[in-house]
């Protein structure tokens, strides 16, 4: 069982047999604000934006201990980046890195990794906010966030992006939810094909 450290550069390693610890350092200079996922057979570590740097997205191997990075994905910096596994796939979610965040509607960028040597698939540009909140159901992404924002009366965009929303990962688009949902309900959670995902 892996945990990503709160503060630190590692990886803490719970081995459920022997009830003992012990610590994997990250390589490079990986940011304290990260995130991890499983990503077929290894352990994909991510930082939550991309800094100047832009330190790399590294996947470690459990059974040997050896890191490698993840094929580069060919968008400029993000933030609010988030992974998801889909099957053996690979989903990538974030929004441009900007200077000034709320100036512009923070609209969601999508890209679809497998595990052949096919590379980055990058969908286009959603009018949907980036945020988190996913669950997985078959080829199905969903972010069960009602309401939207229009950017308020000093930025105002023009019209109002749904916070939440349906990503077909056969084509790539983002769909509206279902209706019934106003921006009262509070989604706590969803149950997909894939699992539990917390909104």
């Amino acid at each position: 069982v892996f945990f990503r450290q709160f503060v630190g550069a590692e990886l803490l390693r719970y081995h459920l047999v022997d009830d003992r610890w012990d610590r994997i350092p990250i390589p490079g200079s990986p940011t304290l604000d990260a995130g991890i996922v499983a990503f077929d057979t290894k352990l994909l570590v991510y930082p939550f934006e991309h800094g100047q740097s832009r330190d790399p997205d590294r996947l470690l191997d459990p059974g040997t201990g050896e890191w490698t990075t993840l094929p580069g994905i060919p968008m400029s910096p993000g933030m609010v980046r988030s992974f998801v596994t889909v099957g053996r796939r690979l989903v990538y979610l974030d929004t441009e890195r900007v200077a000034n965040p709320g100036v512009k509607p923070t609209r969601q960028r999508t890209a679809l990794l497998g595990t052949n040597a096919g590379g980055w698939q990058v969908f286009p540009t959603a009018d949907v906010l980036a945020g988190s909140g996913l669950v997985v159901d078959r080829d199905t992404i969903v972010r069960p966030v009602p309401g939207g924002f229009d950017g308020g009366q000093v930025n105002g965009w023009g019209r109002t992006y749904p916070s939440g929303g349906v990503l077909n990962l056969k084509t790539g688009s983002w769909g509206p939810l279902p209706s019934g949902l106003s921006e009262r309900d509070f989604v706590l959670g969803v149950y997909g094909e894939g699992g539990m995902s917390e909104a």
